[in-house]
């Protein structure tokens, strides 16, 4: 029933309008609001000669904010002069004694005067036969059943701008609607000088669509789509053949991973069971000279009475070979290889088996290339022994330099050592490998001073699958001293980074005092497990003026020491704080070549001076004998 009744009245409120004298337009007086609806028909005076048409009507659905346009007629025949003058209480035109004195008069001048006046001007009101012509539109609902000349409670109406002009004609408005919904429009004229009325004529109503906001989180299907507005609409679909190209092109990006990844892991396999780095014993030629240990390892022995083995130490040979490139003197076991000097490093084996796990050792150090890291040579391989190669370097190890008094160092060269060694350790542990081993011994020295790292990696080639802790305890003492604690105490450990970083933190130790790292401390100190040698106290030598020999930062230095020694090997730095550190002591990086050049310019500079003071002083002496010998 309460549908019902709802169904009804709003049929009853959509046929209002029509109710009326007459369904197509409609007259009211010009107090007419939204309060005062009555039309003159129903006060009984029905308007009468008047003819109102849609020429071009509204569409029946628009779009927000999108203008249209639509153009109407009025036609006022004498009939609504008649009607107009004489039988309306309040007459719209006044007759006078001059022009105007009939009806007909009226009818003439409404048809035929054009008005000089501007619409907006309060003057057309008596200028023009129809001095207001425009297009109103209301928003139906509840409250506004209808749409009349006057202004809604709610204030929602839209109408075009306001046109004057005489009657018979076609007037043409263009409308734009900035709200959406239900939307009714009329055209609305206002006619009368002395008085006036409104005429008002109606359409039927339109939908205005909602107009298509780019942003507005909503997709109008009739006016967005993913290729104007994305954003509320959503990204386009791709097109076929841009699908064809993306896929044929991933296609191609993956066929080529595929087959970069193929061919690396091919050269790898091929790598990996590589034979050329086995060497037939035969193929290397030894140095045949005697050999004599050297100056400094003799010295060693006398001062620490510690035996090393023969193959392990320092030798000085003296050979007679031009055709050989090695230097004249030799400081380890070497030997002429394809015509290359290498260093040759001997180890025992109980039963080696050359297994897939020993060639992947060897080909990670075939691939390693750096400045500072010597580079395997081969090796030969038998039952019970295994020989090493390696590039042999002809200035011995870091160890003979240091102990070798006739070679004068300065921190410069001291820092750069330092920074050699760093560099290419720091370069080992980017390959995913521990040195575990890292002493001066095994730090060579080349032709230009350059340290490089050697006795790397290839952990099966050397010790048989020697546990990390029984090799330790069977190396010599004066090599223990560069092991960490942990290494010692602890069994079967892992190899890590810190293992290293101490190891060269007692190289830096060495480095500074220029003698062994374990100092006068006899064997028994060296061999009990927490062993630590004493830190370089680094004091100034107050006969020593030369700036060279003293370390910029000696504080600096030392605290590099101790924190590479650190008990605890998780508080040891890394190789990039360790560098850091280094630079921040000693910025001005040269190598060692570079070092000697510079002191021989200044020499030379130096030369140059002296030579030309001397030259200055032989004039001298010249002009005093010619004076002499003349007066």
């Amino acid at each position: 029933m309460f549908i019902l009744f709802i169904i009804t009245s709003f049929f009853i409120t959509c046929l209002t309008w029509h109710n009326m004298d007459n369904s197509r337009f409609h007259c009211w007086p010009s107090n007419a609001s939204s309060i005062l609806t009555e039309t003159l028909a129903q006060h009984g005076y029905n308007c009468k000669g008047v003819d109102v048409n849609w020429i071009q009507p509204p569409p029946k659905q628009v779009t927000q904010d999108v203008p249209f346009n639509v153009s109407y007629s009025i036609d006022l025949s004498s009939e609504f002069f008649d009607w107009a003058i004489y039988q309306l209480p309040k007459p719209l035109y006044k007759l006078s004694n001059q022009t105007m004195n009939s009806s007909q008069a009226w009818y003439h001048w409404c048809t035929t005067h054009e008005s000089t006046v501007d619409p907006t001007d309060p003057r057309i009101e008596s200028d023009a036969c129809i001095w207001h012509i425009n297009i109103h539109a209301c928003t139906l609902g509840r409250t506004v059943p209808y749409c009349g000349p006057w202004i809604p409670p709610s204030g929602e109406i839209y109408h075009s701008l306001a046109l004057a002009g005489p009657s018979a004609r076609v007037y043409e408005s263009t409308v734009i609607i900035p709200v959406f919904g239900i939307i009714e429009i009329i055209a609305h004229f206002k006619i009368g000088i002395e008085d006036w009325i409104h005429i008002a004529l109606v359409s039927s109503n339109i939908q205005v669509s909602r107009k298509a906001i780019c942003g507005d989180q909503y997709c109008d299907l009739n006016y967005e789509n993913c290729s104007n507005c994305p954003i509320d609409c959503g990204k386009c679909p791709l097109k076929p053949i841009h699908i064809g190209l993306i896929t044929t092109g991933c296609g191609l990006f993956i066929s080529l991973f595929i087959g970069f990844f193929l061919y690396f892991k091919i050269q790898e396999q091929r790598l990996l069971w590589d034979p050329s780095w086995i060497i037939d014993v035969k193929e290397v030629q030894p140095f045949r000279s005697q050999y004599s240990i050297s100056l400094t390892s003799l010295n060693d022995v006398k001062k620490t009475n510690i035996s090393r083995q023969t193959s392990e130490t320092n030798l000085s040979i003296t050979t007679n070979f031009s055709n050989i490139s090695c230097t004249q003197q030799i400081f380890c076991l070497a030997g002429y290889l394809r015509h290359t000097c290498v260093a040759i490093r001997k180890y025992k084996h109980k039963h080696f088996q050359l297994t897939r796990h020993v060639r992947e050792q060897v080909r990670l150090v075939r691939t390693f290339n750096h400045n500072n890291i010597c580079k395997f040579m081969g090796a030969s391989l038998f039952p019970n022994e295994v020989i090493i190669y390696m590039e042999y370097m002809p200035k011995g190890s870091l160890r003979d330099v240091l102990q070798n008094d006739k070679i004068p160092i300065t921190w410069a060269f001291r820092f750069s050592f330092a920074i050699d060694i760093l560099n290419g350790l720091s370069y080992i542990h980017s390959r995913h490998l521990i040195h575990g081993r890292l002493n001066s011994s095994n730090c060579v020295v080349d032709q230009r001073l350059t340290i490089k790292i050697t006795d790397y990696g290839l952990d099966d080639l050397r010790f048989n699958h020697i546990s990390v802790n029984s090799y330790v305890q069977s190396i010599e003492a004066y090599k223990r001293v560069y092991y960490a604690p942990e290494l010692i105490s602890i069994n079967e450990l892992k190899l890590t980074s810190p293992i290293d970083i101490y190891s060269f933190g007692i190289i830096l130790n060495e480095i500074a005092t220029r003698s062994e790292p374990f100092g006068d401390d006899d064997i028994e100190s060296i061999m009990k497990i927490g062993y630590r040698p004493k830190i370089a106290k680094m004091t100034h030598d107050i006969n020593n003026d030369n700036e060279e020999d003293f370390c910029p930062l000696p504080s600096s230095y030392i605290r590099v020491i101790k924190q590479c020694i650190m008990e605890n090997s998780y508080d040891r730095p890394t190789c990039k704080d360790i560098e850091k550190s280094l630079k921040k002591m000693y910025p001005l990086q040269m190598s060692p070549i570079d070092l000697i050049f510079k002191k021989m310019s200044l020499y030379q500079t130096s030369l140059e001076q002296a030579v030309q003071l001397r030259t200055y002083e032989l004039e001298q002496e010249k002009h005093k004998s010619e004076n002499l010998l003349y007066s």
